[in-house]
């Protein structure tokens, strides 16, 4: 390397080609890679005593490819050359956090799981939010990530970062308040119960059990299209076959199987009559959620009301008893 900064080379069989120093004094003219036809040696000591002036301290911090993290260096050198190298075990760590910025564009962002959710939630939000694609993010690295780096300085410490809380630093708190409302990261069942939302795929989606949805009589909507509910099974498994569920005001129940071989629990409840628990003396189990005992057979008959419960409903018998009296 010339103390210019370009590159010339010497024959290996040149008298002079393991010297450390040279002079070159005539070179080839390739632009590109020159080759050195006349040269003298140089020592150290001469170099140092002929160019004071030229010599000088330089501390670099740089993002190094080929070891896979930021190099803190404090370098003496004559132009290009560089005659002295140290570490620089006290380097800033502002300068460190600048250096590591590049390792970032080369490695690209690596989220958490809780930070793929946020930017897979922020990403469906309208206009006029902030731009959280990837490729706007790692065109502003210096602007959201900089003040959150600190000491991370390799490719491994990199991996491990979570990146969530410099994504939140993004949003103010009218920002961060619209987005848990238009896409919000839980769904709350009218029990309480809280469920995270699947925002992976191409539609948001979530699975719960059947009995967590009573009481719902709007289907829930996301950032503008429905959310998708899977049902499962007390045994906490997919319904099978069941298509995406889509609530109406006339939701009640649905059948659901235990597991293969098992009875239906519940059945659908389509309701006619009034639905207080208890004003039909006859339907009072049904408006409570349970099925009327039936012990060894599928008929019940309901004297106080002459109906009889088969095949899952109460009906009217087809002949009623003639009356001894």
């Amino acid at each position: 390397v010339l103390s210019g900064g370009k590159g010339a080379i010497l024959p290996e069989t040149d008298a002079m080609a393991g010297a450390r120093l040279i002079v070159a004094t005539d070179l080839d003219g390739n632009p590109r890679e020159a080759r050195v036809r006349q040269a003298v040696r140089i020592s150290e000591a001469e170099l140092r005593t002929t160019f004071p002036d030229q010599i000088v301290w330089q501390n670099v911090c740089l993002w190094s490819r080929r070891d896979g993290a930021v190099l803190s260096r404090k370098h003496e050198t004559f132009g290009a050359l560089v005659l002295d190298d140290r570490t620089w075990p006290d380097a800033p760590r502002e300068t460190v956090a600048r250096a590591m910025l590049d390792g970032v564009r080369q490695l690209g962002l690596i989220p958490s799981a809780a930070a793929a959710r946020f930017l897979a939630r922020a990403r469906l939000m309208q206009d006029g939010f902030p731009d959280f694609s990837e490729a706007h993010l790692l065109d502003t690295l210096e602007d959201w990530l900089l003040p959150h780096l600190g000491d991370v300085r390799t490719a491994g410490q990199w991996k491990g970062f979570d990146l969530l809380p410099a994504l939140r630093g993004r949003l103010n708190w009218d920002q961060q308040q619209a987005l848990d409302a238009a896409v919000p990261p839980h769904f709350e069942t009218p029990l309480g119960r809280r469920v995270p939302i699947d925002y992976a795929g191409a539609q948001p989606k979530i699975a719960l059990r059947l009995q967590e949805v009573f009481g719902v009589t709007r289907h829930p909507m996301i950032a503008g299209q429905p959310l998708q509910i899977t049902l499962l099974s007390p045994a906490q498994r997919p319904v099978s076959g069941q298509p995406p569920m889509r609530m109406s005001e006339r939701t009640c129940a649905a059948a659901i199987p235990d597991t293969p071989g098992q009875k239906t629990r519940r059945r659908p409840i389509q309701r006619s009559g009034p639905s207080r628990a208890g004003h039909d003396p006859g339907l009072g189990q049904f408006a409570q959620g349970r099925a009327p005992s039936v012990a060894g057979g599928a008929t019940m008959h309901a004297q106080h009301t002459g109906r009889v419960w088969r095949n899952g409903t109460w009906r009217q018998p087809r002949s009623l008893p003639a009356s001894d009296g």
